[in-house]
C-alpha cells in the first residue's frame, strides 16, 4: 500500500473557493492540483534571495519555473485585461518583457506566447500586435 501524501485543511472565503474552480476548469486540472500547482509557482517566485542553494536544487527551481511560465503568463495577461476593464477601457497592453526576448524569432518564447495568443483569441479578443516586449489585445 503506497502512503497519500499528508493534507492540509484550509478555509478560505467563498469568492477565492469559487476562482480555484474556475481555474481549475480553465486549466484542465482538479481542484487539488490547481492549489498544488499555485502553492509551488508561489513558493518558487518568492524563495529567499539571501539563501544560498546548490546548483542541482537551482537547476530544479529554473525547470520549475519553466513549467510554470505558461501559467503566470496567463495570469499575467489576465490580471491586465481585468485592470483595463476596471478602468474602462476596451483595449490592453500585456507586458512580456519580463522575459527577457532577445528577438521575434526566439522559439523558446514563440512557443510560450503562441498558446496563449490563440487561447486568447478563442475567449474572442483581438490580438493585433506582438512584439518582443507587449501583446496588443483589443475587446471586440
Amino acid at each position: 500500500m503506497t502512503a497519500r501524501p499528508p493534507q492540509i485543511n484550509v478555509r478560505v472565503p467563498t469568492e477565492l473557493k469559487d476562482q480555484i474552480h474556475k481555474a481549475a476548469e480553465l486549466n484542465g486540472r482538479s481542484v487539488n492540483s490547481e492549489i498544488v500547482n499555485r502553492l509551488e509557482q508561489s513558493l518558487i517566485l518568492h524563495s529567499e534571495p539571501e539563501r544560498l542553494i546548490t546548483a542541482q536544487q537551482a537547476k530544479l527551481m529554473a525547470l520549475q519555473a519553466q513549467q510554470h511560465l505558461f501559467e503566470n503568463l496567463k495570469i499575467r495577461s489576465f490580471t491586465a485585461i481585468n485592470d483595463a476593464i476596471k478602468l474602462g477601457k476596451l483595449n490592453t497592453v500585456i507586458d512580456i518583457s519580463y522575459l527577457e526576448i532577445e528577438d521575434e524569432t526566439d522559439q523558446a518564447v514563440y512557443a510560450l506566447v503562441q498558446p496563449l495568443r490563440q487561447l486568447l483569441i478563442e475567449l474572442g479578443y483581438v490580438v493585433s500586435e506582438l512584439n518582443s516586449d507587449s501583446i496588443f489585445v483589443e475587446f471586440k
